[in-house]
């Protein structure tokens, strides 16, 4: 949203995420970020406005309560110079996550996530947990047929870097790249 972001905001809080890790929490079937962390990364990226001569006003406001769900939007507006944005966005939860008496926290978090990674242009927060916590179902093992051609491949030459005793250590995604490799298709 800022003209020009610097990067190395960004990378700050990449780095406060990987130095924080334990504030990141597994909710349902997914790892987020948790509200200490993320006050953490707004109250850096609001200091990078003030930094640039600019404001930020934020306003919370429950758009939906009940014992399964709640809804809650974050309005914010920002002012750098003459450039003026405002960002409204929604976060949710429900009591099937498992954490009915934490719903409004986790909804909270997850509008200020949002908020926060549309104000610096990236989805960097889910980018930098699946550095820390890739997920188990999307890695996949290697398929049998994925094993014969690798097999293959490496007798004919065509695989040298690769250690053939750990085979089966491989994801279906990392054997599919080697086979590329070596076959150029």
């Amino acid at each position: 949203m800022l003209e020009r972001i610097d990067k190395g905001i960004l990378e700050s809080m990449r780095s406060l995420v990987h130095e924080r890790k334990e504030l990141i929490t597994k909710i349902g079937k997914h790892y987020e970020i948790g509200r200490p962390l993320a006050l953490e990364l707004w109250r850096m990226f609001v200091g990078y406005v003030f930094s640039k001569g600019g404001f930020v006003e934020e306003n919370l406001k429950v758009e939906y309560a009940s014992d399964k769900r709640i809804v809650v939007s974050m309005t914010v507006r920002i002012r750098v110079g003459e450039a003026g944005w405002q960002i409204v966005e929604v976060g949710e939860a429900t009591a099937e996550e498992g954490k009915e008496d934490t719903m409004a926290r986790i909804a909270f978090t997850r509008a200020m996530k949002r908020v926060l990674e549309r104000a610096v242009g990236e989805d960097f927060i889910n980018k930098v947990i699946k550095e820390i916590y890739p997920e188990e179902e999307e890695r996949k093992p290697i398929t049998e047929k994925q094993k014969q051609v690798i097999l293959g491949l490496y007798k004919e030459g065509k695989l040298k870097d690769i250690d053939i005793e750990s085979i089966d250590k491989l994801s279906r995604d990392e054997a599919s790249q080697l086979i590329t490799r070596a076959t150029g298709r």
